[in-house]
């Protein structure tokens, strides 16, 4: 009798738990659908999906898309969404992958480390690319053309940046025969 008596308050206690966690879905939910911008990370969209699928927003902005899993993309769009907006650079870097064998590089076909937006990229969706950098002194920005961009063109104001103090040229290579060793 006493097992049975816990059993039963075990599953009122979930049941309750449940509802009470509907209620607070549904508190989000209206504080989110009362906003015009809902920010958040990828993780806290897929964490958060019920609370938004109920906002029901129609576009979906991806910064740093390039580095974003697929997956994590693909949470992110409800039933509502209309447009997606991707940001970012395909050819810098990739999703983080914990398995070598699911990488692109391992050439299995899983390439989970490639993300959507590489992949719309790759297969001649439209995108617009930067072509002027306003960031770089020119001579570190010769780099980033000479290995990826060549037809990034400067800023009118970057070769002006000054400067670092104390330090013989803007681009320094260091190289040491001592290996790091962990602490």
């Amino acid at each position: 009798e006493g097992i049975d008596n816990l059993q039963q308050l075990a599953t009122r206690l979930d049941s309750l738990q449940v509802r009470l966690q509907d209620l607070f879905n549904e508190r989000d939910a209206n504080v989110l659908k009362s906003k015009r911008i809902i920010g958040c990370t990828t993780t806290a969209a897929a964490m958060y999906g019920k609370s938004i699928r109920a906002a029901e927003p129609d576009v979906v902005l991806v910064e740093e898309a390039g580095e974003i899993l697929e997956a994590h993309i693909l949470t992110a769009l409800t039933p509502s969404v209309k447009q997606l907006i991707l940001i970012g650079d395909h050819q810098q870097l990739r999703p983080k992958v914990n398995n070598y064998a699911l990488t692109v590089e391992r050439k299995d076909g899983y390439d989970l480390n490639v993300s959507m937006f590489e992949r719309l990229i790759v297969q001649g969706y439209p995108h617009t690319t930067l072509e002027k950098q306003h960031r770089m002194h020119p001579s570190i920005s010769l780099f980033a053309r000479a290995l990826t961009y060549p037809h990034l063109i400067d800023g009118p104001k970057t070769s002006e940046r000054p400067a670092i103090e104390g330090l013989q040229d803007r681009v320094i290579f260091v190289n040491h025969e001592h290996p790091e060793t962990q602490n």
